[in-house]
């Protein structure tokens, strides 16, 4: 019996399952020139010091998530299937070995090897992309403006027109320059429009390098098209950007030059703008999906600059009501950390406007003012509202509190609780009952553990094994409602030393199974295979046609045999997934009745 040093653990007799998933549900490709320079300034004072787009790419060159972020979303693609690839087919490194790994159907008493993984064995480790739509992180997005400005950029330039061998000088004349550039404003305050403040020009290479929307949804797609059921998109929804009606009116000035479709839902050519309903064109089981739609949900980001059930975005309660009709999953960016809006401390003065100098303030209430604005637009009571509006939204609230685990446990032995209220509120939601109904009264909210650092690991390990023992009934809801996500490729860039290369995909998932198993050995199975089952719909048949049907067009229109038969062979591996979920089902929760943990502190 193949047991791996890192994974090493107890076998349980288990079904004879001889297909093997590990899903995850949070991971990008996004180019890093999707995010606007005011945006970027406000994560990291490194990158503000540097300014200039150049210089950042020059530092970050010296990182391995640096060098990933460079590159366009189809290349970063091929960067993370190398990573999979070490991770989970490296016997070493293969992470089904404990202890959810298969059994040979022709010797139902031996488990296969990871070498035989190698060979050819069942192995579907897909996941699911998402994608960042950042262009209107700023106050004056309300109003549908982006971040950045195109004007034409003057300049003197002053240059030689001849030379004096008698007088040994050098004539020059002065030349009126000019080039196309973005631009944007220094807001003074949150009470004044944004043009009020300094008009902050940017370089060439700016221009050059920023990534609009337009093009990362068709890099995206490319990506996804490519590596046919290994990468499963979602598609941002900006409610900002989506903004107008869906007969082409706007509660501000009206912007023409659209593409209408039948169903009356319509955006400009290059994705600027649109109706609020547009975005469903795009996802797979849609009613009003297009011909190949490809993206299987949503990806929101309030952190970003709007309020989760926001009146100033005046169709998101459409949105939301109709996700929740058709069964569209929503996955929202839910912890402290994360890229901000540059302009979140004016929002508290913006709603309720008190005119001050944007240095003074600064230094008095800026800590305060961000409060406000996590509070308010970010934080899992945020989120409230819309659940108890749409109480079956299928919304993943991602990070479980991320950092928040860091400021650790409060209480007595006998009633241990997060000192996190961020966390402490993610968890009453999910465990929240509804006596009426006698049921979850939030059934379809999930959250997950992308970028969870081992300091993290830490706290939630101690929770969730206090929990089994004190609070079954809260704990039997969280093992339910949590998603295993990497958030690669940032956890290069933000989890462990970025010099030395961050944390890989592999070194991510070890720690992470690891840490699970010291808790349950059937955390790492519900995580990575039957919560995704739920929560992303895997049972939906008309969403895998559709998918089936776009990577097999893609393919057909390649001539490329290959990719079919890479299709064909993922189509009936989700086919067999529908037969095997309840036998794994089955599997965890006779190992849960019967075993019980010894837990060792540490």
């Amino acid at each position: 019996m193949n047991k791996s040093a890192n994974f090493a653990g107890t076998y349980y007799k288990t079904p004879q399952i001889n297909l093997s998933w590990i899903i995850d549900s949070h991971m990008h490709i996004q180019c890093g020139y999707t995010c606007a320079l005011p945006t970027l300034w406000a994560q990291n004072g490194l990158l503000n010091f540097l300014g200039d787009r150049k210089k950042v790419d020059f530092a970050a060159s010296a990182t391995a998530g640096g060098r990933i972020q460079g590159n366009p979303e189809y290349t970063i693609a091929k960067d993370i299937l190398k990573e999979v690839k070490q991770t989970y087919v490296d016997p070493e490194y293969l992470i089904i070995s404990s202890p959810y790994q298969p059994h040979v159907i022709e010797q139902p008493n031996r488990l296969a090897s990871a070498e035989e993984y190698k060979n050819g064995l069942p192995l579907f480790t897909p996941m699911f992309v998402m994608t960042m739509d950042m262009e209107f992180a700023h106050l004056a997005g309300y109003e549908g403006s982006t971040i950045y400005h195109v004007g034409t950029y003057e300049w003197n330039e002053t240059i030689p027109t001849g030379f004096s061998p008698i007088t040994g000088t050098t004539t020059y004349k002065v030349v009126r320059k000019s080039e196309t550039r973005y631009y944007f404003h220094l807001r003074e305050n949150g009470a004044h429009p944004e043009n009020k403040g300094e008009k902050v020009w940017l370089s060439a290479y700016e221009y050059n390098r920023f990534e609009k929307w337009y093009t990362q949804v068709k890099n995206t797609e490319r990506a996804c098209l490519e590596n046919p059921w290994s990468m499963l998109p979602l598609y941002h929804y900006e409610p900002r950007r989506w903004r107008y009606f869906d007969d082409g009116n706007s509660n501000s000035s009206y912007k023409g030059g659209y593409s209408a479709f039948s169903d009356r839902s319509w955006c400009a050519n290059d994705l600027s703008y649109g109706s609020w309903n547009y975005p469903f064109r795009k996802v797979s089981f849609s009613t009003t999906k297009e011909k190949n739609a490809l993206f299987v949900g949503f990806k929101m980001y309030t952190p970003l600059g709007y309020k989760p059930l926001d009146p100033k975005c005046t169709h998101i309660e459409k949105f939301y009501s109709r996700c929740q009709q058709e069964k569209i999953p929503i996955l929202a960016h839910c912890s402290p950390g994360g890229n901000t809006t540059h302009e979140a401390v004016f929002y508290k003065e913006y709603l309720s406007p008190l005119p001050r100098n944007r240095f003074e303030y600064k230094k008095k209430d800026k800590e305060s003012y961000s409060e406000f604005f996590s509070e308010n637009f970010v934080h899992p009571q945020a989120w409230k509202p819309v659940l108890d509006k749409y109480r079956n939204l299928k919304l993943c609230l991602a990070h479980f509190g991320g950092d928040e685990w860091q400021k650790g446990l409060e209480g007595s032995t006998s009633n241990k609780r997060s000192k996190s209220h961020w966390i402490r509120t993610l968890i009453e939601m999910i465990a929240a009952w509804d006596n009426q109904k006698g049921g979850p009264r939030y059934p379809n909210l999930y959250t997950d553990i992308s970028c969870f650092n081992k300091k993290n690991f830490d706290t939630l390990k101690e929770i969730l094994r206090y929990s089994v023992i004190e609070y079954p009934l809260i704990y039997n809801q969280i093992k339910r409602r949590v998603l295993f996500g990497t958030d690669w490729y940032l956890i290069r860039l933000v989890v462990g030393n970025p010099v030395l290369g961050g944390t890989t995909y592999k070194e991510f998932c070890t720690y992470s199974k690891s840490n699970l198993d010291s808790v349950s050995k059937t955390l790492w199975i519900r995580f990575t295979l039957i919560n995704p089952y739920y929560f992303w719909g895997l049972d939906n048949e008309g969403m895998l046609d559709q998918l089936n049907s776009a990577f097999s067009d893609f393919a057909t229109q390649k001539g490329d045999k290959k990719l079919m038969e890479q299709i064909k062979n993922g189509r009936e591996q989700f086919r067999k997934l529908k037969n095997y979920i309840k036998k794994a089902e089955e599997y965890v929760q006779s190992v849960e009745d019967t075993y019980k943990p010894k837990f060792v502190t540490g």
